[in-house]
Order: C-alpha cells, then sequence, then structure tokens
C-alpha cells in the first residue's frame, strides 16, 4: 500500500511539517537509498534539496520504482523531485548595512580599522533571505523556516549554526547592525 492509501484523507495536512520533511530527510528508505548509492560525496547534498512537491507525494512515487533501483534511475528521481541545494534562499542586503559604521570607521589603529571594514564588506556576501514558499510550505524544506534574513557562516553552509552564529552576532553588533543581529 502507498503511503498516501495509509493515511485518512487530510492526515499528512495536520501532521506538523517538520515530521512531514523528516520523513525524506531524517530516516527512511529514500534517504537510505541516496546514501548507500552515494549519489553525492556527502550526506549534506542531498538533504539540502528541497522536495519540489509534498512528501507524501515524492514517497508515494519513490515506492512505485523497480526497488533497489539503480543509481541512474535513483539519481533521475531525485533531479525530477527534488530542487537544487539553496535554491530556496536569496541573496539579502541587510537594511542597517552601513559601507563604514562609525564605531568601526573610528578605530585608533589603523590595522584593526582596515580589518573591520573588510569584515563588514562580508555582512553583505553572506547575508540571505529565504523563498517565501519556505514559510507556506516547510514540509518541502529541511532548513527551519525563518520570517527574517540572516547571516550565514559561508562556503557551502547555508544555514545558522551555534558557535557560527555567536560570532556572526557580536561581529553584526560592532558594525551597527542592531536590526539584523536578531536574525
Amino acid at each position: 500500500a502507498s503511503l498516501g492509501a495509509l493515511l485518512a484523507p487530510g492526515a499528512a495536512d495536520r501532521e506538523a511539517p517538520d515530521a512531514r520533511a523528516c520523513k525524506v530527510y531524517c530516516f527512511g528508505p529514500l534517504l537510505g537509498a541516496v546514501q548507500q548509492a552515494g549519489l553525492y560525496p556527502d550526506s549534506k547534498t542531498f538533504v539540502d534539496r528541497p522536495l519540489l512537491s509534498d512528501p507524501e507525494d515524492v514517497l508515494d512515487a519513490f515506492q512505485k520504482l523497480r526497488q533497489p533501483a539503480d543509481t541512474s534511475t535513483l539519481r533521475n528521481f531525485v533531479d525530477t523531485h527534488f530542487g537544487k541545494e539553496g535554491s530556496e534562499l536569496r541573496d539579502w542586503v541587510p537594511p542597517d548595512w552601513v559601507e563604514a559604521p562609525g564605531s568601526l570607521a573610528s578605530l585608533g589603529n589603523e590595522t584593526k580599522r582596515t580589518w573591520a571594514l573588510e569584515l563588514n564588506h562580508l555582512w553583505k556576501t553572506l547575508a540571505r533571505e529565504q523563498d517565501p514558499d519556505v514559510l507556506r510550505n516547510p514540509q518541502r524544506y529541511s532548513l527551519l523556516p525563518r520570517r527574517h534574513g540572516f547571516v550565514v557562516p559561508g562556503g557551502r553552509f547555508r544555514e545558522t549554526y551555534y558557535w557560527d552564529t555567536y560570532w556572526i552576532v557580536r561581529g553584526l553588533i560592532d558594525s551597527g547592525m542592531f536590526d539584523t543581529a536578531p536574525g
């Protein structure tokens, strides 16, 4: 029986969105197949890809594949049912960002001032906001819904992490970005 047939009509809509997403991103046959097939060089890439439809529909489609699916079939399945990793985020310029915040521009030590102003320019590079669809359809994303823009650590990391966030918030406050800091 398909997953949809096991649920009462509308039951999936009453289940918490993160629990629904977790059936794809946290455990289950689809995650297991993708990880075992080694479609990606790491375990992060797949779970960063947003679903293009609800998890129950994707899992139903996965159950209909001939199992075990070969690597090519599995890759086509993932490419058909998932968006590109990071596509749920947009570049964002924080509204309280300024070219040379007074607190940094007035640093007496030239080396520290230059470094601090260079760091200040990174806020524009690292600032993101989520596509509104993350709030409308959180069950399709592994990314937690956020209503406000935020600053990411950079590189392949598109979400906030505890220790990185601590230092980012301290830097934002030092840069006078009191509206952006709470994220």
